[in-house]
């Protein structure tokens, strides 16, 4: 029979920013005196889905969404330092953003019709999330699931030039 161990283990936690409280536990080191063995593993898995556990504000998401991630995000593709294909910057998420830029361009214009057109599109092209919101959380949840996508996409399109201002501002910063 063989003699038991006893192992020490250390979880790997990533913790993008401590005042915020976010965290993902992304691997394991696991450890034995005795046996005289040290192992580590990191997962790292695109497909893992989470949950946020905390309630947001209009003002915060939107403030989370731009400044704290997608404004950084563009700074990091321009650098060369993050992969392009990670982005939800596929063919059917460019059109949506340019759709919601495009309602609020025709708002601002006065062209209500347009405008009604673009977020009729909008919502065409996002049908099944707002089909499986419906189906999760009811038709009274899902009905404001368009203009707070409206505005979430529309904030992440501003963020592409607002990152592209980080960016050459710390170019510039550290060449000078």
């Amino acid at each position: 029979m063989p003699s038991m161990h006893t192992y020490d283990y250390a979880v790997v936690r990533v913790v993008p920013r401590v005042e915020r409280g976010e965290f993902v536990n992304v691997g394991v080191i696991v450890s034995c005196d005795a046996a005289g063995s040290l192992a580590a593993r990191i997962e790292l898995d695109p497909a893992i889905q989470g949950t946020h556990l905390k309630r947001y504000t209009l003002t915060s998401m939107l403030h989370v969404d731009t400044v704290e991630r997608a404004m950084p995000w563009v700074d990091l593709m321009l650098a060369g330092r993050a992969p392009h294909s990670s982005l939800n910057a596929g063919t059917r998420h460019r059109a949506a953003a340019l759709l919601a830029v495009g309602a609020t361009v025709l708002v601002a214009r006065r062209r209500p019709l347009a405008a009604a057109a673009a977020v009729a599109a909008f919502a065409a092209l996002n049908a099944d999330l707002y089909a499986t919101i419906a189906r999760s959380r009811g038709g009274r949840e899902a009905a404001p699931a368009v203009p707070l996508h409206l505005l979430r996409r529309g904030s992440a399109a501003a963020a592409i030039p607002a990152g592209v201002a980080l960016h050459l501002r710390r170019r510039y910063s550290a060449a000078t």
